[in-house]
């Protein structure tokens, strides 16, 4: 119980990256112990005719948060330096070597093509999400075509972070029950402008992608306002 006590304490202050870490420690000690069963088994009643039982294979080599963080980059490079992003990178659609974990990215049946404006209006909702500056993420989703019919801006700036915000956002459920109660009063209406097919383009590939990371271990780390974020900051710097 005290041992049960120490982990509640501790587990939620340690990182994703250190959680992963623990988890795939975890995992090569439960492989290589099956392994010493299945040896035994094989070497005793595998020898008086049993069938001879399968060795676990041995674990991915690569590191799930920086593959995380990897496919985060270049999907945000896709999306706003290239301008024509996959809307479908689901696991099933990412290879990773086991050894180097080289990433490679297949089935490009579903795409979008933003225009320079576009881009430029998404960095900008971006940068005001992670500043968390309501006027100018409500600003920057309105830009985007993003429409209501009062266009309050409490409704406007809270349905951004939802859809392309942190994350950690997701986890409370006060974020929804506000949000039902202002959509009631301020009805949401279809996206207008050029940008209106693009919007819904860009949710669906943030959605997937927190998906992609939450499957690899990473809940909350990963996403447009970190990720993103940090790859403008460097870009910075080198100029």
């Amino acid at each position: 119980r005290r041992l049960r006590a120490k982990l509640a304490r501790v587990v939620p202050s340690l990182s994703d990256s250190t959680k992963v870490k623990l988890l795939q420690s975890f995992m090569l000690v439960s492989r290589s112990t099956r392994n010493v069963g299945v040896a035994l088994y094989n070497q005793s009643l595998g020898r008086l005719g049993a069938s001879q039982l399968e060795y676990s294979s041995a674990l991915p080599s690569f590191d799930p948060h920086k593959l995380s963080s990897l496919i985060w980059r270049v999907h945000g490079h896709q999306m706003l330096i290239d301008g024509l992003f996959s809307t479908d990178p689901h696991p099933g659609n990412i290879l990773v070597e086991d050894k180097k974990g080289t990433l490679g990215l297949i089935d490009f049946g579903q795409v979008c093509e933003l225009g320079p404006e576009a881009r430029v209006n998404f960095a900008r909702l971006i940068i005001a999400l992670a500043a968390d500056n309501e006027a100018e993420i409500a600003r920057w989703h309105a830009e985007l075509g993003y429409r209501t019919t009062h266009m309050t801006q409490e409704l406007v700036a809270l349905t951004a972070k939802i859809k392309f915000g942190d994350a950690s956002v997701l986890k409370h459920y006060n974020t929804f029950e506000r949000y039902k109660q202002l959509a009631a009063a301020d009805p949401v209406l279809s996206p207008v402008g050029d940008c209106a097919e693009g919007l819904g383009r860009a949710e669906r590939l943030i959605n997937i992608l927190r998906g992609t990371s939450f499957i690899l271990g990473i809940a909350t780390a990963h996403g447009p306002t970190t990720v993103w974020q940090i790859g403008r900051a460097s870009c910075r710097e080198r100029v």
